[in-house]
């Protein structure tokens, strides 16, 4: 049984020799790893020619940055010859169990690709969310033959309509026989090729899940799905959900089920710019926020949301304490000052002696009213879903043109 590591790297020197670790690390004995260097500028490439004594080692130099980590992708798939491909990317590490688990789930039940579960960690490698790793290091008991197998569509109708349930690579295995039908079709993806691939894989066959954390997936606020927008870059990430769209309709998906995506999408998108600070100034709720008011303001979300709410609650002055919770990066600004404080929760139970004002980023309203419920908060909680009904018919047309 071959397995192609690929490797594709661009600027994360600081998280690469922990990356190279943990793939030489591995219980299975892979084949070849194939490193794609996409014009790193920080000191990635000569680390990784260290490598180069390794005859199991190519390492694919790219005279100029592609600007896509898809384009990689698919140079590194046309290259392999493994009959399984696992894509590490380079800021994230694994379990030294990983390969071996994932193959053993993998060709035990005929599946196009395995995955399984991963501990999110921070820039320091701190544990911040997703699943706690559940095994140590030089502990194999505990892993069992645990997975779960699911039809391809059933799974891909539950888990990925309105969102990727599979959010990062690196907990993947797959086929690559599979790779090949599909991977040309990302190449000029830069955002959500990771998605629309996993939809094409999930329309052949089943798909297997080990529930373990056996997959380290770093948050840092350079990766591309948390760096800052420009317009070119939203009309890219509009222009490729629609192609995701028009695939979910071939495979049977009705348009129906595919709105809700598109509703989220929008709301985080650049138009906001245009018609966000007017409904946010309007909200009944913060019409209240007075420079008489007093009492603590927590903001969920600190996007183009949250520092729109922000800066109008600040200008308005008045008693205010702002606490503001920043979920990619699980850090707290209270008054613009950081506190450490990593999850909702702990932050939530540390202000339980007064109200809290709530205002959610519309992914996460549902889990602050359960949060809310379950600490017996007597809270005032606003959706974003209420700031699009308080838009009038022109700020609406504005936000929904494209998809009506």
């Amino acid at each position: 049984m071959k397995v192609s590591v690929i490797l594709p790297s661009y600027n994360h020197r600081r998280f690469l020799q922990k990356r190279m670790e943990s793939i030489y690390y591995q219980t299975f004995n892979w084949t070849e790893l194939v490193i794609i260097d996409d014009c790193s500028t920080d000191e990635s490439l000569s680390l990784l020619e260290s490598y180069q004594f390794d005859s199991r080692v190519l390492l694919l130099k790219s005279e100029c940055n592609s600007g896509s980590p898809f384009r990689q992708w698919v140079k590194g798939i046309n290259r392999a010859s493994g009959d399984f491909v696992w894509i590490a990317e380079s800021d994230d590490y694994s379990h030294p169990f990983f390969l071996e688990k994932l193959l053993e789930a993998l060709v035990s039940s005929s599946a196009v690709m395995a995955f399984c579960a991963s501990s999110i960690v921070d820039e320091r490698g701190e544990i911040i969310g997703g699943v706690a790793s559940e095994v140590a290091s030089t502990d194999k008991r505990n892993l069992g033959t645990r997975y779960v197998i699911s039809d391809g569509i059933n799974f891909l109708r539950a888990n990925m309509v309105s969102a990727n349930a599979i959010d990062n690579v690196s907990a993947c295995v797959f086929r690559r026989d599979a790779l090949l039908r599909f991977c040309g079709e990302i190449s000029d993806f830069r955002y959500i090729g990771d998605w629309y691939l996993y939809l094409r894989l999930l329309s052949l066959g089943n798909v297997v899940k080990i529930p373990v954390a056996l997959n380290y997936f770093r948050h840092h606020p350079t990766t591309t799905r948390y760096g800052t927008r420009e317009v070119d870059d939203w009309n890219q990430i509009l222009k490729e959900h629609a192609m995701k769209d028009s695939l979910l309709t071939t495979l049977g998906i009705s348009s129906k089920e595919t709105h809700n995506s598109r509703q989220k999408l929008l709301l985080n998108s650049a138009r906001w710019d245009l018609c966000l600070p007017k409904s946010i100034a309007h909200n009944r709720v913060l019409q209240c926020l007075t420079p008489e008011a007093e009492g603590r303001l927590l903001i969920v979300g600190f996007g183009k949301i949250g520092q729109s709410i922000y800066s109008i609650v600040s200008d308005a002055g008045g008693g205010f304490e702002i606490l503001a919770f920043d979920s990619i990066v699980r850090k707290v600004l209270i008054n613009g000052a950081e506190l450490n404080v990593h999850y909702l929760e702990q932050l939530v139970s540390l202000h339980t002696e007064q109200d809290l004002l709530l205002i959610a980023s519309f992914a996460f309203s549902d889990d602050l009213e359960k949060l809310i419920s379950a600490l017996k908060l007597g809270c005032s909680l606003i959706r974003m879903e209420e700031l699009l009904s308080e838009m009038g018919d022109e700020e609406t047309f504005s936000l929904r043109g494209d998809f009506c």
